[in-house]
Formats: C-alpha cells, structure tokens, sequence
C-alpha cells in the first residue's frame, strides 16, 4: 500500500558559490592524455596522476598556512584502466584539488577501491568541481564501509561543485555512500548528489558527530538500507538550507527518513525543497527522533510513504528539552499543506514550548512523538 501526502510551503533562497581555492598559492598541473609523472608538475609539463602530485607535496613542499597549494585537474578520465590513477587520494592540509569542469573531469576508482578521496585529520583543504564516481566501500572494518566518495575522518574539508554519484558502501555499520564525515564541520556546497547508496545510513551524505553546512546541493535518486536517503546526521548540528532533495529512498525495512533523517541532533532546516522522496515506515520526507525541533522556513515538502509508514513528517522529542533551534521559528510556525485529491486544503499550526505542546490539525502518538500530515 502506497500512501501519498503533499506538503507545501513558500520561502525561496538564493544561494552564491564563491571561490573556495587560494589566492596564494603553488600551483601543479596533472592531465590524464598528455602528462606524466617525470614531468614537473607545471602547465606546460604536467604530471599523469593525481597520487604522484599529492604525493611529490606530501614529500617535497608540505602545505603550510602561507604556503598552499592547488592542484589543477584537467579533463579527463582518472582511473586505474586509463591513466594508472590509484585510489583513494589521500588529501593533505593546504590543498586545493580544482578540476577543469565537473562533467568533463572524472575520478572513476571503477569499483577498485573503498573510498575515492579520504581526509584523515586534514583541514584547510577545498575539493572542487569534479565527478566522483565508482567506490565502493565493503570492507573488512567500519572504516572501509563508509564513504564510499569521499571519507572525512576529523577533517573539515570543503567540497564545492561537484557530481558525486554511483559509488555504494555495502555490510553491517555501512555509511554514507557519497559523503561520509565523521567529527568535523565540512561545507557542502553546491554539488550534485545522485545514484549513491549506503547499506545502512546516508545514501548521499552521512554525518556523525559534526556540524556540517550543507547548503544548495541537488541530491537525488540515493538511497539507504535502514534511514536516511538523502541526508543522514548521527549526533550532528547539521545546517541543510537551500538544497533540492529529491527521489531519495529512506530504506524498505528501517527507520525512515527518505530525504533526511536526524538521530539525536540539533539540525537547522531551512528553505529546502523536498519532493518525492520514499520510506517505508516513518516520515517520507524528514524523520528526527530524539532530536530539538528542526523544520523552519521550508519550502516545499512532498513526500511518498508506503507500508506502515505513517507520515510525511516526524519529529520524536526527547523527554527533556533545553534549547529548540536557533531562532524563534524553530519552536514554532504555521504551515500550508496541500493534500491528497480525496481531501480539502488546510492550514495546520504547530506550537511546541518547554512544558507542553499544543496542536491543531496534527495527530500525537504519544507524548515525545509529533507527527505532522495532512
């Protein structure tokens, strides 16, 4: 049985990408067709891979505050079976990893590896307009089942204008299939999140224990085993504004959550479009249990569930409450929902305080469980 609800709201904003490499800074060239690794990693002498330029850094000029370094990518396809690219690239602080154009310059580890870029306690560095594409992360530790993109472990990188897609974390504790962060505050910007899939959480991005700001991505068409299809926060203070989440499938057995889900987080929510997103039990839109209340400013939610699945949006409260969000908003609001043919367009307003809630027009559970449907 497939139920479907819409829910609309309507606030729009509009977000800039910046530049995000360094003003100044060394720069190395690596091109696939004409370059090679005994060249000198100049623009008229590029090197052939992208392992030997962070490699020759790492070895020859560490980057340093004062003493950055961008590597320029060119197009091309950057893999074991093309130019003897090896993977994951093993990102370094103080480096810019800029590719020509995200459709033409591909990163493609081809199922070889378990993670195409990893950030093992790393900061200050930017990885910009790329596809990345084929990992595939099942292996024998949690590690190695997570991220199967891109792996942030204690870093905070920044990652701008890129197409991330198809790459797949596969067994028990298996995470983020494009964009796994653990312990840090990455910007996610911009990017184009599609066709991932995680076993368990965070088709396209899983966080835990951090404070990421996602912001103006499109993420589409990904996919979770337990919860999360979209976005995934684990104990995280995520801010999600401005994406487009869309097609995302929250898992056929687990939790729910098919365009976000958030477990004992503090999320900030906001200006969102949520569209046509899937879960089989809770919340086929956005799912937060034990989490403060996150949903401000959306701008449109329209979510499917099928099974049991009981609404489009979920939040379970915690038994104690100390802060609600950041702003007023956060804590409470009026919303416009669209329903169903078989049913009149209504308003519903939602009211939360420290002591209690009040609720018109929205069904309760139980007392730590408000669930809003049309």
């Amino acid at each position: 049985m497939k139920v479907k609800f819409a829910f609309v709201l309507f606030i729009s904003v509009l977000l800039s990408l910046g530049a995000v490499c360094f003003s100044t800074a060394a720069d190395y060239y690596v091109d696939a067709d004409t370059g090679h690794d005994n060249n000198y990693g100049t623009e008229e002498s590029p090197w052939r891979t992208i392992t030997h330029a962070l490699d020759w850094i790492a070895s020859n000029n560490p980057g340093s505050d004062g003493n950055a370094h961008t590597i320029h990518v060119a197009a091309g396809t950057y893999a074991a079976s093309t130019n003897g690219e090896t993977y994951p690239l093993n990102m370094q602080s103080w480096v810019c990893l800029v590719g020509d154009d995200p459709e033409t310059t591909i990163l493609d580890a081809e199922e070889g590896a378990y993670h195409l870029i990893y950030c093992h306690e790393v900061d200050n560095l930017s990885i910009v307009e790329l596809t990345i594409t084929g990992g595939y992360a099942d292996g024998p530790n949690d590690n190695d089942k997570r991220g199967a993109g891109i792996h942030s472990w204690y870093s905070s990188p920044t990652i701008q204008g890129n197409i991330i897609t198809a790459n797949s974390t596969e067994g028990n504790d298996a995470h983020g299939g494009g964009i796994y962060c653990y312990y840090g505050s990455p910007v996610i910007e911009g990017n184009v999140i599609s066709a991932n899939v995680a076993d368990e959480d965070g088709g396209g991005i899983s966080c835990r224990y951090s404070s990421p700001d996602i912001t103006d991505n499109t993420i589409n068409g990904n996919s979770a085993g337990d919860y999360g299809g979209g976005v995934s926060c684990y104990y995280s203070s995520p801010t999600i504004e401005s994406n487009t989440i869309t097609s995302n499938n929250g898992g056929t057995t687990g939790k729910g959550g098919g365009g976000i889900n958030c477990f004992h987080s503090s999320p900030t929510i906001a200006n969102n479009t949520v569209v046509g997103n899937e879960a089989y039990r809770y919340g086929g839109a956005v799912f937060c249990e034990d989490s403060c209340l996150p949903i401000y400013s959306m701008t449109t939610l329209l979510g499917i569930m099928e099974g049991p699945s009981i609404a489009l949006i979920i939040v379970r409260l915690p038994s104690r409450i100390t802060q609600y969000g950041k702003t007023p908003h956060s804590a409470e609001g009026e919303y416009t929902a669209k329903t169903t043919a078989h049913q009149p367009s209504r308003t519903m307003t939602y009211r939360r305080t420290k002591q209690r809630a009040a609720r018109r027009g929205a069904q309760v559970f139980s007392a730590r469980m408000i669930v809003l449907r049309t």
